[in-house]
């Protein structure tokens, strides 16, 4: 028994699957709206990333606002707090189907929040890993 290590309970141990659920638990205002959030574990880049899908084509359109933004940005402080950080932000404005724009998460926080039509069709986030 003396070869046994005491278990430190104060201590958390975050596994991906666990970091993910606490993302989906961020954006649950957003789930709330009526959108499925997504995550998804890409472990084929080095660093690994993690997808996190907020609005797809058969959604409605999610109108940007104070909150989606204050959503958006909690999630960002948490991913850096546990190793990642929105490194790359996929999405299609409404306004015209003009394709997939890939910004930073600062390009497109100031896009958004400078645009006059701010619906849109689709949302990915792109997490990358910075730390293991």
């Amino acid at each position: 028994m003396r070869y046994i290590k005491s278990y430190n309970e104060s201590k958390s141990f975050f596994t991906y699957s666990n970091l993910m659920e606490e993302m989906k638990d961020i954006l649950l205002p957003i789930s709330d709206m009526g959108y499925e959030i997504k995550t998804e574990l890409n472990k084929t880049k080095d660093p690994y990333e993690i997808y996190v899908r907020i609005v797809t084509y058969l959604n409605p359109t999610l109108e940007w606002d104070e909150e989606i933004e204050s959503e958006l940005i909690r999630l960002n402080e948490f991913s850096s707090d546990n190793g990642f950080k929105i490194s790359k932000v996929n999405y299609v404005l409404e306004e015209g189907y003009s394709g997939v724009t890939m910004a930073n998460f600062d390009v497109f926080l100031d896009t958004m929040n400078n645009k006059e039509n701010k619906g849109m069709t689709n949302l990915l986030l792109v997490l990358e890993q910075i730390s293991r």
